[in-house]
């Protein structure tokens, strides 16, 4: 079995918080030292402000934390909320995809990316972000997804977030301490982790989703919160049904997208 996680960078995290919050006790996070956390939208809001105080107090207990959102996505959070994690010692950036100084200009650029890195042997990914509604509080029952990975994976999500800092704050992470290990030796489960956006010549994303789709013999999962299929994933899909491949998929029975493809 393969997961296979697509990075994107376009349009189409409330889990580590309650790890924080709830699985962690006080003394496990004296003993991290990074954190690397990156979000689409963080709410000023109860589940906001916990994850906020969990931030704040690993920084106060020594751990590097670096927190990387975006300020589109995160429109409604005034910037003052990151006041306080800032002062305790945080370092917090907005993507900056628009910014005058740097003649950025990049309105349609967002960064939807959901990571949570943690000494470089833990990941989180998926689509939760930071809010209320992402615990069920606001619109009823939400159900989202996050994975946590470990292995050889974490080189790749780590070079993710170093990129997307760089562009960001034009820091290079390239102490050690961000740089995962790659002597662990292989998973359990292989795992490919494809970076995506319109940053990169070649439509990666639509490249390796049929590869894997192509490659599946007996079954194929599919789970994603938007389907708005190219006619070639379409294509692929179909054929993988013909050749005998059970192939499930999971949507949104609502969406907040008016144009998402109704597949019933």
């Amino acid at each position: 079995m393969i997961v296979f996680y697509l990075l994107l960078y376009i349009p189409a995290v409330l889990l580590f918080g309650h790890l924080l919050l709830t699985q962690k006790s006080h003394a496990s996070m004296i003993l991290w030292t990074t954190w690397l956390l990156q979000t689409y939208v963080w709410r000023d809001d109860e589940c906001g402000q916990k994850v906020m105080d969990a931030m704040i107090r690993a920084v106060k207990n020594g751990v590097s934390v670096r927190i990387l959102i975006d300020e589109m996505g995160s429109y409604h959070t005034d910037k003052s909320f990151f006041d306080e994690f800032k002062e305790a010692g945080g370092t917090f950036s907005f993507v900056n995809t628009v910014q005058t100084r740097r003649t950025r200009f990049f309105f349609n650029l967002r960064n939807h990316r959901k990571l949570c890195l943690i000494d470089g042997k833990t990941g989180y990914v998926g689509g939760m972000n930071i809010g209320n509604e992402y615990a069920g509080k606001t619109i009823g029952p939400w159900t989202d997804l996050q994975m946590r990975f470990s292995g050889p994976v974490l080189c790749h999500l780590q070079n993710s977030f170093s990129e997307d800092w760089f562009f960001a704050t034009e820091e290079k992470l390239d102490e050690e301490r961000y740089i995962p290990l790659n002597g662990e030796g292989p998973s359990e489960i292989p795992a490919v982790m494809v970076h995506s956006g319109p940053d990169r010549r070649e439509p990666a994303y639509l490249k390796s989703f049929n590869l894997v789709c192509s490659a599946a013999r007996e079954r194929l999962d599919v789970f994603t919160p938007y389907f708005v299929p190219d006619p070639s994933i379409l294509i692929t899909l179909q054929t993988a049904c013909a050749r005998g491949v059970r192939v499930r998929m999971m949507i949104p029975t609502l969406n907040e997208h008016k144009y998402m493809v109704d597949i019933n």
